[in-house]
């Protein structure tokens, strides 16, 4: 979800909280949103004509918006100015500066400690009983900053350090709305750790490319081929573009491939829908890339009645 998004979220929170013997209904709740929501549009238009950056989130939305790498990093530095425990600033900051990846990591570990400290004062580690992170807002940047480190510990191959990351995260938010499962079960493939993949499948219990193709992946690896079809077989049931996806994975005409890669949308993959099976290629490819004779096998498998 966009940062903005996330604050119009809570707005519309706190506006209900005026309204506590009026919502008596989804009829009610409904006609108190729109009415906020009309007063917001109109108050955000002539804002925006009017408005000069004030705080460090107005600079924060400056630097996610500008149009170069110089004046993005002008923004974010007075954002931090403002504000200098702006934990999305600083990640983005980090992002946009540090061209070596060792560095990065040292400065995104030292973030993230920035980040639990603040959390800490607050409270959130205390309650966290039902291990709910992110549905709090404010938890989400820390929350984000770790979720960037885990995708940089993988970039930088320290998987086995990607995957404790991965599994502290799920302990923060068992809901997993940052998709963190997804990452853990291609982690989980590729260090062939069947026993935890099942684990991460019996609490999920999820059909989806970004859970079962990886899992699949893992017994093909296992030399489970009777469990791996099972799986995949699953999936075709599931997501319908499954039989094209290897298709054209498998075809000698690239140009089908970049057609479909053209056609997906820009803001997110539709779910059940070749988007989501291109995605294992584009964001998975540690593990895609080494096992291409698994996709041959597959295409074969899936043309059997």
């Amino acid at each position: 979800m966009p940062r903005q998004t996330e604050d119009l979220f809570r707005k519309v929170q706190e506006y209900l909280k005026n309204y506590p013997d009026e919502i008596r209904n989804e009829e009610d709740l409904n006609r108190i949103i729109a009415e906020y929501m009309l007063e917001y549009n109109q108050n955000t238009q002539n804002h925006t004509a009017n408005h000069s950056p004030q705080t460090s989130d107005d600079y924060l939305e400056l630097a996610e918006e500008a149009s170069s790498h110089k004046k993005c990093i002008e923004y974010l530095n007075k954002a931090l100015e403002l504000d200098s425990d702006n934990i999305d600033a600083a990640r983005m900051l980090i992002d946009e500066t540090v061209k070596d990846p060792i560095e990065a990591l040292e400065k995104y570990k030292a973030l993230i400690k920035k980040g639990a400290k603040i959390l800490d004062k607050q409270g959130y580690f205390d309650h966290n009983q039902n291990h709910e992170f992110w549905l709090a807002f404010d938890t989400r940047p820390y929350m984000r900053a770790r979720y960037w480190y885990m995708k940089l510990l993988i970039d930088c191959g320290m998987i086995r350090q990607a995957t404790l990351e991965c599994k502290e995260m799920l302990k923060l938010c068992r809901s997993d709305n940052l998709g963190v499962r997804y990452d853990l079960m291609h982690l989980y493939a590729l260090l062939e750790d069947e026993s935890a993949a099942t684990k991460l499948f019996k609490q999920y219990q999820e059909i989806s490319a970004h859970f079962i193709l990886p899992y699949s992946i893992l017994y093909f690896k296992l030399g489970d081929f009777n469990k791996s079809a099972k799986l995949l077989k699953d999936l075709a049931e599931e997501n319908k573009d499954t039989k094209k996806f290897f298709r054209i994975i498998n075809s000698k005409n690239s140009s089908s491939m970049d057609k479909y890669i053209q056609e997906m949308n820009p803001y997110g993959e539709k779910f059940n829908s070749i988007d989501e099976l291109l995605g294992e290629i584009n964001n998975y490819s540690y593990l895609t890339v080494p096992t291409l004779h698994y996709f041959k096998w597959a295409n074969n498998q899936l043309k059997k009645k």
